[in-house]
């Protein structure tokens, strides 16, 4: 393992640089600052496709990444989607609720990510994104149907999910 010497590492990251292979353990300390990267997994004869949600990972607002919030306020369903530059992304999320936190629209916003409702948000789109689309809206009249479409196909290109 690339970051605690492990000689089991099984999965790697397909935006990170470098071909490093890691635990599971490190996989997602590494990840903390960065949760809609790509990972793989080596099975033994081949790599296949793991989210970061499905090794456990969580992303905390309203605080510092890895650090730990005392009142934690999960989305409901941990079915919480992102729509970002490399992929659509299911993760685990919890809002802020702590005395001083900020309303939930606002710990989204301090990230960079756009809501698509006020009312208890469970999809948004990276600032990146939307950046990525109103160029592409204005070069190539692309609609924001084909766009998401292309966007959901960059991990499965099947039609089958």
């Amino acid at each position: 393992c690339g970051g605690c010497g492990t000689l089991d590492p099984h999965f790697w990251c397909e935006d990170c640089f470098g071909m490093t292979m890691y635990c599971q353990d490190c996989i997602i300390k590494e990840h903390h600052r960065h949760p809609l990267h790509h990972l793989e997994y080596w099975t033994g004869s081949c790599f296949e496709h793991r989210s970061l949600q499905d090794l456990g990972l969580w992303i905390q607002l309203g605080h510092h990444a890895g650090d730990r919030c005392y009142r934690p306020c999960p989305v409901a369903r941990d079915a919480f989607m992102i729509i970002h530059s490399n992929s659509v992304h299911s993760v685990s999320l919890d809002f802020c609720s702590c005395k001083s936190a900020e309303a939930p629209f606002q710990q989204l916003l301090r990230i960079c990510w756009f809501l698509a409702s006020s009312e208890k948000p469970c999809t948004t789109a990276t600032f990146n994104v939307l950046q990525q689309f109103h160029l592409l809206s204005f070069e190539s009249k692309v609609s924001a149907f084909e766009f998401y479409q292309s966007l959901s196909c960059i991990l499965d290109n099947t039609g089958l999910n």
